[in-house]
């Protein structure tokens, strides 16, 4: 099922004339300059044979505190199921040894009360690899790479705990806004007890989808009710 998600980088001719790629729907791997901290990254499909590699990124990221509770992914089965019901799921590959440097997972939203949500959810884990502030870079990636899936989302939900505080200024000067606070959400590596998350919010451009109209809902089943009666 993992081969069922999209690959959504096309080539960029000239990074260093924007803070950020923009990507698009595309069948083939590309070349990436993260301009903030001047490295060359393969963007490509996460594939199968990448999701080992996969989990130990995330390990390693939830095991240095960045962004990642110590048991958020306890399993490679975790990280899978999340790929499997994924719209879009990246990797970062390093030119000189090829090796993962981040992932990008694009999925629905859990927040959204409908069967066909206008707002995703964005996880990015990055290595050691891709400096602080070349994250920043990698927040543009996946807000372009929700943009422009087929679902057309309006909007991006992304999750950082309290404690992750460069994380949380790159989010806000991606533009996210923080819409709200849940205490105690997970376990973070050198914190006692249990941490506080921040769900931010940013909108992509795109258009909502049109809103059901409930009014006329409920008066469709009120007059299937009363020829039923």
């Amino acid at each position: 099922m993992m081969n069922k998600t999209l690959n959504t980088l096309s080539s960029v001719e000239n990074a260093d004339a924007s803070p950020a790629a923009s990507p698009a729907i595309s069948a083939a791997a590309t070349h990436l300059t993260l301009v903030r901290c001047r490295k060359t990254v393969i963007v490509d499909k996460l594939t199968s044979e990448r999701l080992q590699e996969a989990f130990q990124l995330v390990r390693d990221a939830a095991d240095r505190a960045d962004n990642v509770g110590v048991d958020e992914y306890p399993t490679i089965s975790y990280l899978e199921h999340l790929v499997q019901r994924s719209n879009a799921a990246i990797g970062l590959r390093t030119v000189d040894d090829g090796r993962l440097a981040g992932v990008i997972i694009v999925t629905p939203c859990i927040y959204a009360r409908s069967p066909r949500p206008t707002v995703c959810t964005a996880v990015v884990v990055t290595s050691t690899s891709v400096c602080s502030d070349a994250w920043r870079d990698v927040i543009d990636v996946a807000m372009d790479t929700a943009r422009r899936l087929p679902e057309m989302y309006s909007a991006c939900v992304m999750d950082v705990f309290v404690s992750c505080v460069s994380r949380l200024l790159a989010l806000r000067e991606a533009g996210f806004i923080i819409t709200a606070c849940i205490p105690h959400a997970g376990k973070v590596a050198g914190f006692p007890g249990y941490v506080s998350n921040y769900i931010m919010y940013k909108e992509t451009g795109n258009a909502p989808q049109p809103p059901v109209n409930t009014r006329d809902r409920l008066h469709s089943l009120v007059k299937e009710r009363a020829l039923k009666t």
